[in-house]
């Protein structure tokens, strides 16, 4: 684990410009290559054809291009912008007389919890400059550093802003807040390099669309970079050549399939992919890969990072898997939208707190417990993520697929008496809806023959 390093295994993505569409109704690359043209219409992009048609730029060079001072890069949950951005900070670290102007990287979560600390002290909340001369203050270790200074340094180009996940800033009159600075940025500051990154949902377009920022959809990996990441990741991950080679061959026997081939395009996903591989041969179906996939993040990953509990509180691998079957199920049921990946907070919190009655019996603590495990599955397992808003959605959507498969399994064992009864009416119910079939299909495929021959 230690050996493997961002700069090592990192692969520029490619991206292609929105600037002409809306950002809060564009789909993700998935769901537009399969869109027909009504529901396009329903999103509101009349000029599908040629965006499906969009050439593909590196984005380095995206980046790099001297007419390109203000950027949004947009992109789904694990498409790799965080690490982009730290690419950046860490290229020019290694290397700070050659790689252009001082990446000032921004977490917009962190100065979302910046502003709330000053609420609470009650001071004054500091602008987006103002807490980057804190930090570089801080840093440096001097007691202050002048905001004109930071600003300064912006307009002449000898920094860089990056401004990472700017969704994830959750309250929605702070979010436009912030982009609104942003925009004050360019206006005041035009040449200023500006780097902002967000998921699409929950970006405030309305505020950087019309002047200044030009918009750039982050892509999934092509086949060419996946195997790109394969070759780099062994190389680093895996000292012995024949390790490497038969990890190579378990990533290329799994990418023949196609389903497991379009999950790889995700980076986040490819990344777990490979450390599973690196023990044992990839299932082939999908629903056997997202169940180790989601046993690699729920206990492993923290049992390897060797975290500690949040503020005392240590849920176990079989309790969050258990809320987030529930919360699944939910989710696919309602289906507010995404396909049925989409959950508002209230819905999250109502499942975590029926599934915590039995551990937290006082309101209290399970209202405390809710808000350290909904952190816990976003911050540290990376299964759940923020939409911006109040609006939450599992990293993929192949996980709510497997935890809704996983679900109707539960089912069998909790009833094995009812359970082809009760499972005929749910099929039934949604054999001919679209946004079922996924999750049925693998119910079938996880399900004993005892319970699928009937079905």
């Amino acid at each position: 684990r230690d050996r493997v390093r961002l700069h090592y295994v990192f692969i520029p993505q490619n991206v292609c410009d929105v600037t002409a569409y809306v950002a809060e109704r564009l789909a993700t690359p998935q769901d537009l290559a399969k869109a027909d043209a009504d529901e396009l219409r329903l999103l509101g992009m009349e000029q599908h054809q040629e965006l499906r048609k969009a050439k593909r730029h590196q984005v380095f060079h995206i980046l790099d291009a001297e007419k390109n001072n203000q950027v949004v890069l947009l992109g789904n949950p694990g498409a790799g912008k965080s690490s982009l951005l730290q690419h950046r900070a860490l290229t020019w670290a290694r290397d700070p007389s050659s790689a252009g102007p001082l990446p000032l990287l921004l977490e917009m979560r962190q100065y979302a919890g910046r502003l709330a600390r000053a609420r609470e002290e009650q001071k004054s909340q500091p602008s987006l400059i103002a807490w980057a001369a804190e930090l570089l203050a801080a840093a440096a270790g001097v007691e202050s550093m002048a905001e004109e200074t930071v600003a300064t340094q912006l307009s002449t180009q000898k920094m860089a802003l990056y401004c990472d996940a700017l969704d994830e800033i959750f309250d929605p009159d702070l979010r436009l807040a912030t982009a609104e600075q942003l925009l004050q940025l360019t206006i005041k500051m035009p040449s200023a390099r500006i780097v902002v990154t967000s998921r699409p949902v929950g970006y405030p377009d309305e505020v950087l669309a019309p002047i200044g920022f030009s918009h750039w959809m982050v892509q999934d990996f092509d086949r060419k970079q996946i195997q790109q990441f394969i070759s780099c990741w062994v190389s680093v991950a895996l000292p012995d050549q024949e390790d490497r080679t038969n990890v190579t061959a378990r990533m290329n026997s799994a990418l023949e399939i196609k389903r497991i081939s379009e999950m790889a395009g995700n980076p986040l996903l490819l990344t777990l992919m490979s450390i599973l591989a690196r023990t044992d041969e990839l299932p082939r179906d999908r629903m056997r890969l997202f169940a180790k996939a989601a046993e690699l993040l729920l206990y492993q990953w923290d049992t390897s990072r060797s975290l500690r509990p949040i503020e005392g509180l240590d849920f176990a691998y079989q309790q969050k898997h258990r809320v987030l079957r529930e919360l699944a199920w939910r989710m696919q049921s309602a289906q507010l939208g995404l396909g049925g990946n989409l959950a508002p907070l209230e819905m999250v919190r109502e499942v975590f707190d029926e599934e915590l009655k039995a551990d937290l019996d006082r309101p209290g603590d399970r209202a405390r417990g809710v808000s350290l495990l909904l952190e816990t599955l976003r911050t540290r397992d990376h299964v759940l993520c923020h939409l911006g808003g109040d609006r939450f959605a599992f990293v993929h959507r192949g996980f709510l697929e497997y935890f809704c498969a996983d679900w109707l399994c539960e089912r069998v064992r909790r009833s094995p008496s009812t359970a082809v009864k009760d499972l005929s009416e749910i099929f039934q119910s949604y054999a001919l809806v679209a946004a079922w079939g996924e999750v049925l299909g693998l119910g079938l495929l996880a399900l004993a023959p005892e319970g699928t021959d009937p079905l």
